[in-house]
């Protein structure tokens, strides 16, 4: 979880300076992608999110950080131009429908696994982790943006790479876990 949160600070912090700097948008263009983000993102929190509830929580947030990883990846091979502006809208909808996904489902899954009485002492002391380990990366993103301008897209592709690396494997483990268990009895 906590990885996912890193991640976030690497892409969002400089994505709009990179639109500007290295793929040469005017300023009232990139104003759109912030929009069409939050249009995405509530479209499927009010009408997808819903319907989700009953499946298998593991895959949904594998599907969730599948759409963010590959939204990141897509950033990577974005050049300036027509192309390059139909993907970027790409990679704001992928961006926001595995963001929508991942983000709700990961807060419901913590705040469900801990019982009433100690929930707000645990997810107190969860949001101060995840904040302190986040804290830094807006600064370290300006270092790699420094660096090169792809750097912080890169990192942030790692990241999700290792979060799905991590969801899937324990989606594996939950199987194996599962198909033992039955042909014990």
């Amino acid at each position: 979880m906590v990885i996912s949160f890193i991640q976030q600070p690497l892409r969002d912090t400089y994505k709009n300076i990179y639109l500007s700097e290295g793929l040469n948008y005017p300023d009232d263009i990139i104003s759109l992608f912030p929009t069409l983000w939050s249009i995405v993102t509530l479209i499927f929190i009010i009408f997808l999110i819903p319907k989700l509830k009953e499946k298998n929580h593991d895959t949904i947030l594998f599907w969730g950080m599948l759409f963010i990883t590959i939204s990141n990846a897509l950033i990577l091979v974005t050049k300036p131009g027509a192309f390059g502006f139909f993907l970027m809208i790409v990679v704001t909808i992928l961006g926001a429908i595995g963001a929508a996904i991942y983000y709700s489902f990961v807060d419901a899954i913590l705040a469900n696994s801990v019982d009433d009485q100690r929930r707000a002492h645990v997810l107190s002391i969860s949001m101060f982790l995840i904040s302190l380990f986040s804290m830094p990366v807006g600064a370290i993103a300006g270092q790699c943006y420094s660096f090169s301008k792809l750097l912080p897209f890169v990192l942030a592709t790692f990241f999700t790479l290792l979060c799905i690396i991590l969801i899937y494997q324990k989606i594996r483990r939950k199987k194996n876990f599962s198909s033992k268990e039955s042909h014990d009895f």
